[in-house]
């Protein structure tokens, strides 16, 4: 943004000024001069500048990714693909694809590094390093719930205000609804969520939380740079003797740091996404991941239970009983359905767990008088609304 532009003015202009001085000394006695060390100053300083604009860019980035999340869990969304974010070659955060609210980017953050230290003035014996400079600091945006279940942004760590004193919040409000009887009024539309924004103008961080109509003045957004140490003192003529050496400036001190991260952890599991603000809280922020629906059979429903491979045979023996237990994988919002049949020869029934939205259970299977290596068999019928899936069992008498 062009406000960034000006941020090291005043000290891009004093160093313009020395070296206008310096070129014109020098042209003046025909001597040389080392422009080195002020070019490399600006060099710095423009790096800084895209640093800023770059993170700055980020953290709107992630402020609008994050009221995006929230709204997606107060409407029981969820993640249907993650992606890493990757630019140059590097990974920088992630693509997170919701089922309704589409897609957004996040992106890790960076810790800013410390300025570099400046540089040491002539020899000498009596030099005084000068003081470090004061650190930059960087607004840490986050979201936090609130006893009435909704989510509203935190500043530092604590409530985000608005100029009337009130928590800004992060997620919409559903709407209210119509009134019952003939040709009933609708009810009123739910309220939006506001979405902070984020400028640095003149070496400080602004944010808005009307869409950039206001800007409030929060902490400085550059390290200030260390004071120059004092230039050592002459030394003493000797009698006859050799002039002594002139003092050593003291080293200049080290800029301030820049910059921090937003997320500081991003957790892919099984079934959620756990995200992990770099706020004051620790916020904890819990996706679900929509997951292909699956069924696996096993001998127990104990901790040491043993997965059953149904591309073998069960071995079985005649006029038994014999039990199966399964677990479905699904995403979290499906409704399951289970059922399974069974022939002549081995009659079967499905026993759910309610507790366990029909996810684990049992299948009893009474096996008959004969097994028959290819009508011995029960086949399960496994769906989520969207796909059903089909596995079967058979069975092989004990010889």
């Amino acid at each position: 943004m062009k406000t960034i532009s000006g941020i090291f003015r005043k000290k891009a202009l004093h160093i313009l000024s020395a070296l206008t001085v310096m070129a014109g000394l020098a042209a003046l006695t025909g001597s040389c001069y080392d422009d080195s060390y002020i070019l490399d100053q600006l060099n710095k300083h423009d790096l800084q500048i895209q640093n800023l604009e770059k993170l700055c860019s980020e953290m709107n980035t992630n402020i609008s990714s994050l009221q995006t999340i929230v709204t997606a869990i107060s409407n029981n969304d969820f993640v249907t693909d993650i992606t890493p974010l990757v630019e140059n070659g590097v990974e920088v955060g992630y693509t997170i694809t919701f089922s309704k609210s589409g897609s957004v980017n996040i992106y890790h953050g960076k810790n800013g590094k410390d300025g570099a230290d400046g540089k040491d003035g002539k020899d000498g014996k009596d030099g005084v390093d000068g003081k470090d400079g004061a650190d930059g600091s960087t607004p840490v945006i986050g979201v936090k719930q609130d006893e009435d279940g909704l989510w509203y942004w935190t500043l530092d760590g604590k409530w985000l205000l608005d100029d009337n004193g009130d928590k800004v919040r992060a997620s919409a409000i559903d709407g209210a609804d119509g009134q019952d009887g003939a040709d009933g009024s609708n009810g009123a539309n739910g309220a939006n969520g506001v979405t902070p924004q984020l400028k640095i103008q003149n070496d400080y961080w602004y944010i808005s939380y009307d869409n950039g109509s206001t800007w409030n003045r929060l902490g400085k957004a550059t390290g200030q740079d260390g004071k120059d140490g004092k230039d050592g003192k002459d030394g003493k003529n000797g009698k006859d003797g050799i002039d002594g050496h002139d003092g050593r400036d003291g080293t200049d001190g080290t800029d301030g740091k820049d910059g921090t991260s937003f997320f500081k952890s991003v957790e892919v599991k099984d079934t959620t996404i756990e995200l992990t603000l770099n706020d004051a809280n620790g916020t904890k922020i819990i996706l679900n991941r929509v997951l292909p629906l699956s069924i696996s059979f096993y001998d127990s429903d104990l901790e040491d239970k043993n997965l059953i491979d149904i591309n073998k045979p069960v071995v079985v023996n005649t006029n038994s009983n014999i039990s199966f237990y399964f677990e479905v994988t699904a995403d979290a919002a499906a409704e399951i359905s289970i059922d399974a049949v069974g022939s002549s020869e081995a009659r079967a029934k499905v026993i759910t767990q309610a507790v366990d939205k029909n996810r684990k259970g049992r299948i009893d299977v009474e096996i008959g008088s004969t097994v028959n290596d290819y009508y011995c068999k029960v086949s399960v019928f496994v769906g989520d609304g969207t796909t059903l899936l089909v596995k079967t069992i058979e069975f092989k008498e004990n010889d």
